[in-house]
C-alpha cells in the first residue's frame, strides 16, 4: 500500500451569504462583479480575493418588498460563479461577537478563515478554518463569527447605502463539517457522510490525499456537489419564508376582522356591518388565493427535490424535505373556519333581523288597517 502524504485537516460551517448592491437593477447587474471586488479590496482584513464565472443573475421571484435583506434576497443574485477570499478576525473581535450572539466558544488561536461562496440556485457559502490550529473550533462556530464580522465591516466600508452583506438563515446550517483527507488510496475523489447527533449533526467528507496535494484543492470537487443541494435547500427556506410572510398577513387581517366582530358599539353598528362583509369577502377569496398557490408550489417543490436527491449525495434530503412542507396549510384552513364561522354567524343575524323587521312591519301595518277601518266606520 503506498503511503500517502500527512494533511491538515479543516472544519468548516456552510451558510448562504452574498453582496447585495442598491438599488436593484440591470446597471448595477452589469457592475456587480467590479463592484463587490473594489469593497472587498477596501476591507483591511480580507485577502486573496477571486471572482469568478459570475456572468448572469437571477431575481427573487415574489421577494417581498417591505422585507429588510436579512433573511430573504430582495436583488438579484448571481446564478453562476464564485467568490473566495481569506479575512483575518482577531482573537478580540471574535470575543466580542460571541458575547453580542450569545455564544460561548474556545477559540484556539485562529483568526485566519477561507470564504468561498458557490452560485447555483441560491448562494451556499463555505468558512473553512485548519483544524491543527483550531481542535476545538466548530465549524458552525466560524460562519456565525465571519457572518458578524463581514456584515460589520461592509456597512463601514462601504459607499453610503449601495451594497449591502445580506444572509439567508440558517446561517450557520445544521451541521459541523470536517474535510478529511484519506488514509489509505481511494477509488472516488471524496466521500460524503452524515452523522446525526443532538443539535448540530457531524458531516465528514473525506477526500482522496493521492489525487490532492492540498485540502484546498479538494474544495472545488466536492462543493459544486454538496452547493447544488444545498442551494435547493436555501431557495426553498426563502419559499418558506414568502409564504410565512403572506400567511402573517391574513392571520393579522383574520384579527381584525375577529376585534371587528365583538365590537359592541350600535352607533357604528350598521357601517361596521357593511365594512365588516366586504373584509369577509375579500378575506375569503385571498385565503382561496394563498391556498391554491402554496399547494401548487408544494407540488412543484416535491417534484424538483425528488430529481434533485436522484442525481446528488441526498444527504440533505430530510433538511429540504422540512423546508418544502412547510405550506401553512394547518393556519390557513383555521383562518378560513374562522372567517366562515363569522360570515355564518353574521347571515343568521341578518336573518334574525330580516325576520324582527318584517315582523314589526306587519304589528305597524296592521294597526294602521285596524285604525283606518275603525275611523272609516
Amino acid at each position: 500500500m503506498p503511503e500517502l502524504p500527512r494533511m491538515p485537516n479543516l472544519d468548516f460551517g456552510v451558510g448562504s451569504f452574498t453582496f447585495e448592491t442598491f438599488p436593484a437593477g440591470a446597471d448595477n447587474d452589469a457592475n456587480w462583479e467590479s463592484n463587490i471586488r473594489a469593497l472587498l479590496e477596501s476591507l483591511p482584513s480580507v485577502y486573496d480575493i477571486e471572482i469568478t464565472g459570475v456572468e448572469s443573475f437571477t431575481p427573487p421571484e415574489g421577494a417581498p418588498a417591505d422585507w429588510e435583506s436579512d433573511g430573504v434576497l430582495l436583488t438579484p443574485h448571481p446564478d453562476s460563479g464564485k467568490v473566495s477570499f481569506w479575512v483575518t478576525i482577531p482573537a478580540r473581535t471574535q470575543r466580542d461577537i460571541t458575547e453580542r450572539t450569545g455564544g460561548g466558544y474556545d477559540y484556539g488561536g485562529v483568526e485566519d478563515f477561507y470564504v468561498v461562496t458557490y452560485y447555483r440556485t441560491f448562494p451556499v457559502s463555505y468558512v473553512f478554518v485548519a483544524r491543527e490550529n483550531a481542535p476545538t473550533y466548530e465549524g458552525s462556530q466560524a460562519v456565525v463569527i465571519v457572518r458578524e464580522f463581514l456584515k460589520e465591516e461592509t456597512r463601514r466600508h462601504r459607499a453610503e447605502d449601495s451594497i449591502e452583506f445580506s444572509f439567508v438563515e440558517p446561517s450557520p446550517f445544521y451541521c459541523d463539517f470536517a474535510l478529511v483527507a484519506s488514509t489509505e488510496p481511494m477509488d472516488q475523489p471524496f466521500r460524503l457522510e452524515r452523522f446525526p447527533r443532538q443539535g448540530y449533526d457531524d458531516f465528514r467528507i473525506t477526500y482522496d490525499a493521492a489525487r490532492y496535494d492540498s485540502p484546498y484543492r479538494a474544495i472545488p470537487a466536492f462543493a459544486r456537489d454538496l452547493s447544488n443541494e444545498l442551494g435547493y435547500f436555501y431557495e426553498s427556506v426563502r419559499i418558506r419564508l414568502r409564504r410565512m410572510k403572506t400567511s402573517n398577513d391574513l392571520r393579522d387581517r383574520t384579527a381584525g376582522l375577529m376585534a371587528m366582530t365583538v365590537e359592541k358599539r350600535i352607533i357604528a353598528g350598521i357601517p361596521r356591518f357593511f365594512k365588516s362583509r366586504r373584509l369577509i369577502r375579500d378575506l375569503s377569496l385571498d385565503l382561496i388565493i394563498a391556498d391554491y398557490e402554496f399547494r401548487q408550489e408544494v407540488q412543484t417543490q416535491q417534484g424538483e427535490a425528488e430529481q434533485l436527491v436522484e442525481r446528488s449525495s441526498g444527504l440533505f434530503q430530510k433538511d429540504i424535505d422540512r423546508e418544502v412542507d412547510s405550506a401553512f396549510q394547518a393556519e390557513l384552513d383555521n383562518m378560513n373556519n374562522i372567517v366562515q364561522l363569522i360570515a355564518s354567524r353574521q347571515n343568521r343575524g341578518v336573518d334574525i333581523t330580516v325576520l324582527m323587521i318584517t315582523s314589526l312591519l306587519g304589528g305597524i301595518i296592521g294597526s294602521i288597517v285596524t285604525f283606518v277601518f275603525t275611523a272609516v266606520h
